[in-house]
């Protein structure tokens, strides 16, 4: 009788092993469910901008950024140093390569300006932001300008000219003026009243240009 029991908790026990591992084979043999979603692609492909620009000149940028779906998108070009946003443009783009034009203002020093052009997206109620490609680097020389020197001649004695808002006389001789190179406003009296019944009209530049205010 005790030979039969042992015998009768042995299989049990054999049983329940096989039992276990039908049924982990069961578990294990089901297919793996997973949902795993794509990531949003903002990618900078290119930023476009002049190389060198003199002090205080307006320029342009333009940047190109691959996208893989339409997005609510965000681009910015900011000071490196500062980390200040200089031109920003918010908007609703369409999936594929999309280019931007962001309008600058250089420093009035020379210098080598770094900037960085950044890109985000709106996914999943937050911004995201790409890590590779979603910024890019660039820097552009602000050139130091030496000194230019602008002569100016009149055949009238009493004539005046403004440079840049401020009034300087001519003298018979000519003037020499000595400023940074770049484009001025230069001024004379289209009229000037010489005496009682008499008075001279401006008529032209050395150049030819007619016109009595000029950029130059």
């Amino acid at each position: 009788m005790a030979d039969r029991l042992f015998l009768h908790e042995h299989w049990k026990a054999k049983l329940s092993i096989l039992s276990i591992l039908l049924l982990l084979l069961a578990f294990s043999s089901r297919p793996a469910a997973t949902t795993l979603e794509q990531l949003p692609v903002a990618k900078i492909a290119s930023v476009e901008s002049p190389p060198e620009i003199t002090p205080g000149e307006k320029f342009t940028v333009a940047v190109t950024v691959d996208y893989s779906e339409s997005y609510s998108t965000d681009i910015a070009i900011l000071d490196s140093a500062t980390g200040y946003v200089l031109d920003s443009k918010g908007l609703i783009i369409p999936a594929g390569r999309n280019v931007f034009s962001f309008s600058l203002t250089g420093p009035e020093r020379p210098a080598v300006w770094t900037l960085l052009a950044s890109v985000r997206v709106w996914w999943h109620s937050g911004w995201y932001a790409n890590q590779y490609g979603g910024t890019y680097a660039f820097s552009i020389r602000i050139m130091d300008l030496p000194i230019a020197i602008l002569n100016i001649t009149s055949n009238l004695v009493s004539a005046v000219v403004r440079i840049d808002g401020i009034t300087h006389p001519i003298s018979p001789n000519g003037t020499e003026f000595r400023t940074t190179r770049g484009i001025h406003r230069i001024e004379v009296e289209p009229r000037v009243i010489l005496g009682t019944g008499a008075r001279a009209v401006f008529d032209r530049w050395s150049d030819g240009m007619r016109s009595s205010t000029r950029g130059s």
